[in-house]
């Protein structure tokens, strides 16, 4: 259970972060393009762990 919650509270930093590399890329026409890449690179590995979990 608390490694669950674990990852839930991952996903959510992660979409945070995917928000506001969006947010920051938008209002200051700044690339952040490795960020951003990272970011949903991680997000697909913790949804391949929810799939393999479950």
């Amino acid at each position: 259970m608390k490694k669950k919650q674990f990852h839930y509270t991952l996903v959510a930093y992660l979409l945070g972060t995917l928000a506001y590399i969006v947010y920051f890329s938008l209002r200051h026409s700044i690339l952040m393009l490795g960020f951003g890449i990272a970011t949903i690179f991680m997000l697909a590995y913790t949804f391949l762990f929810f799939k393999n979990h479950e």
